[in-house]
């Protein structure tokens, strides 16, 4: 009987163990789970922050592109043909764009100058969707006068970098990013 006794008893120690065993690992699986979730709030924190970052870092790049656009668009003319009697041919203009965004429109005028200094005719180029970091060309129209080109770009506007400039509209007062835009006016 005491072997019997022992038995029991030890069986129940072993159940008994295995019963603390088990609440103990399933205790520090919990323990374990709430430490990932703490780890996961630690974690979209830093994120959260790191974003944050980027968007401030890539806010005040864009605004310095945008006050500063002359430096990375800009128009020219190629080496046209002129007439000593007046005349322009194979004018071709060349828009610039230095810029990591597309520019969804861009407007050139271009006036024909004649011998006297003054402006004979002028004509309305339009760039669309000048690829960033790259050069686009459009043909002018030819002149029966005019000797010298001069370009005055109107309107430039980009979505994505949410920049409008317009030759005509005056600049909003007390701003540092009088260029921000997120719409054309034309």
């Amino acid at each position: 009987m005491k072997k019997n006794t022992l038995l029991k008893i030890l069986i129940g120690l072993v159940a008994v163990l295995i019963v603390l065993v088990s609440l103990s690992f399933i205790d520090s699986h919990r323990d374990f789970e709430e430490q990932l979730k703490i780890e996961k709030g630690i974690d979209s924190v830093f994120q959260n922050d790191a974003k944050q970052k980027y968007l401030h870092d890539l806010t005040i790049k864009n605004r310095q592109l945008r006050n500063s656009w002359t430096e990375y668009i800009g128009v020219k003319t190629n080496d046209y043909t002129y007439y000593e009697v007046g005349g322009v041919e194979n004018l071709k203009i060349t828009c610039t764009n230095d810029t990591p965004y597309k520019l969804d429109v861009v407007y050139v005028t271009v006036c024909y100058i004649i011998d006297n200094g003054t402006c004979f005719k002028t004509e309305d180029v339009t760039f669309n969707n000048v690829p960033p970091n790259s050069q686009m060309s459009v043909d002018a129209p030819n002149s029966s006068r005019g000797k010298k080109i001069s370009l005055d770009i109107l309107e430039i506007y980009s979505d994505d970098l949410n920049f409008l400039y317009n030759l005509t509209t005056p600049l909003p007062n007390g701003t540092n990013d009088p260029y921000f835009s997120k719409q054309r006016h034309r």
